[in-house]
């Protein structure tokens, strides 16, 4: 049978080479192939590939190794969404949100390497809320505390005047109703993906015309604000780079900037990591728009309107590779961007209620 006189260790160092098409594609040469492969040691040992889920439409990620696009195809079926978010990711897991007409959310644990996935059960309504809006819309996060034994999806309404938090528990496979914990400010809907740091969730909102940044601590789930200094300019979108909390500012006509919080809460310790130059268009030079920051520091933006690019912070340049080349661009309902890890991780381990 074609690999079974190959030793495991050796197989393992072969396949652990391979961009993810081939290495998906190998998993069926044979039992012996598949065995190795499928093996979580070989994935814990060899396979520390970074991923990156593109705004694409079918599914598409961008593979490190050699640059190439894989596509994923349509991993929920026919299933149609007003909007598709990339929340989070845990141990190669992304929390997806699905946004329906006139339907709540669907909530999805979406493992894009093995193609398993698993539903979050809908939460329980809430009689509080006073709907002012045909279609709620909510902002969400994914993180745990001070351990990871305990991962937590939160989400709230954005436009709800009840200030509840409603907090779905892996560990415990239930959701639960936080009461008036959210202060007087409302989160700003393309600030909708939290970002996690360290035990804590961030947002940007907005109190009156000011804006400023709030944070979740969740292992006291305790919410608590982070004023924003006026000399970093209008802040557009958060990220995390070494451990640090950044923020996206827009700071002229053609440039985004990149700050980064180096102490904890601190309003004073915001530094500036770079300036993203705009982009040569077709006719004149445009604003690249950033989605997400990678492992190793590097930024995906979108540089046109079907044209994703990475920028190099170390380098101060753009890579030459366009991300995007024979695609057809990207797709608008999809609102970010997420790196995750190659694992084998079913979403069942992570919460024993999902069946």
């Amino acid at each position: 049978m074609a690999g079974s006189n190959v030793p495991e260790e050796v197989l393992a160092k072969i396949v652990a080479k391979m961009s993810s098409k081939p290495l998906a594609q190998f998993k069926s040469v044979s039992k012996h192939w598949n065995r190795v492969i499928s093996d979580p040691s070989f994935m814990n040992t060899f396979r520390k590939h970074q991923m990156t889920l593109l705004p694409i439409f079918p599914f598409h990620v961008r593979d490190p190794v050699d640059r190439s696009i894989v596509n994923l195809g349509c991993p929920f079926g026919d299933h149609f969404s007003e909007a598709i978010m990339f929340v989070g990711t845990f141990q190669g897991v992304v929390l997806v949100v699905l946004e329906e007409k006139d339907k709540d959310d669907l909530i999805i644990l979406y493992n894009p390497f093995t193609g398993v996935f698993k539903t979050v059960p809908a939460p329980p309504a809430n009689p509080r809320f006073i709907y002012r809006y045909p279609n709620p819309l909510y902002v969400y996060g994914f993180g745990y505390g001070t351990t990871p034994d305990d991962l937590k999806i939160v989400r709230f309404e954005v436009f709800n005047e009840t200030k509840d938090c409603q907090v779905f528990s892996l560990k415990n496979g239930s959701w639960s109703t936080l009461l008036d914990v959210i202060g007087d400010y409302i989160i700003i809907r393309g600030g909708g993906r939290g970002t996690f740091v360290n035990g804590f969730l961030y947002w940007i909102a907005r109190r009156n015309e000011r804006k400023l940044v709030v944070q979740l601590d969740i292992e006291n789930m305790v919410f608590s604000e982070i004023p924003l200094p006026s000399f970093i300019g209008d802040v557009r979108g958060l990220d995390t780079l070494d451990g640090c909390l950044c923020a996206f500012v827009t700071t002229d006509v053609s440039e985004y900037g990149l700050w980064a919080m180096k102490e904890h809460g601190s309003e004073k310790s915001w530094l500036k990591v770079c300036l993203l130059p705009s982009v040569l268009g077709d006719d004149n030079f445009v604003r690249p728009r950033p989605m997400c920051i990678l492992d190793g520091g590097k930024i995906v933006v979108l540089s046109r309107e079907d044209q994703l690019s990475i920028y190099d912070i170390s380098s101060g340049s753009y890579d030459s590779h366009k991300v995007l080349d024979a695609l057809e661009g990207v797709c608008p309902y999809i609102t970010s961007t997420i790196e995750y890890l190659e694992t084998l991780t079913s979403p069942s381990d992570m919460c024993i209620s999902l069946i």
